[in-house]
């Protein structure tokens, strides 16, 4: 990748952990992967609630690092398909500043990912190969 990330480990197949160092201090991050059909496994980034102990998909911590953090999701998504070559990863964020993230994760990825992965994007259930130029509901990830 063009951009470091953070350093990641791996506690389960599925999830991926790293820590985010910034200006609200040291967050602890995952990225989690959950098959929702065969072969298809949703992505979705998490932050550590540590008052109530649990992963949450609907927090912004804004710490400063979102470069790092786009980075290390799309190291994840490496990772992943390169140790699963059959499967089919889908983002769909769940507000639209989760949306932007991973849009902006799509378009600056775009030309190293499409050397290795086929990437389609749907609008409205309409599926279709990624275009920059377009906002999009949610996007899917295969190696080619």
């Amino acid at each position: 990748m063009k951009k470091e990330g953070y350093l990641l480990n791996r506690p389960t197949p599925l999830l991926y952990t790293f820590v985010s160092r910034g200006k609200n201090g040291v967050i602890p991050k995952a990225i989690a992967l959950q098959e929702i059909d065969i072969q298809l496994y949703n992505l979705a980034l998490l932050d550590y609630d540590e008052e109530n102990k649990v992963w949450l998909d609907d927090s912004n911590t804004n710490n400063g690092d979102l470069s790092k953090i786009m980075a290390t999701v799309a190291q994840t998504i490496v990772l992943f398909l390169d140790s699963n070559p059959t499967f089919c990863i889908y983002i769909e964020a769940n507000s639209n500043s989760r949306n932007r993230l991973y849009h902006r994760i799509m378009t600056n990825y775009q030309a190293e990912f499409e050397l290795y992965f086929n990437i389609e994007a749907s609008i409205n259930d309409k599926r279709e190969p990624f275009d920059i130029g377009k906002k999009y509901d949610n996007f899917y990830i295969r190696k080619k």
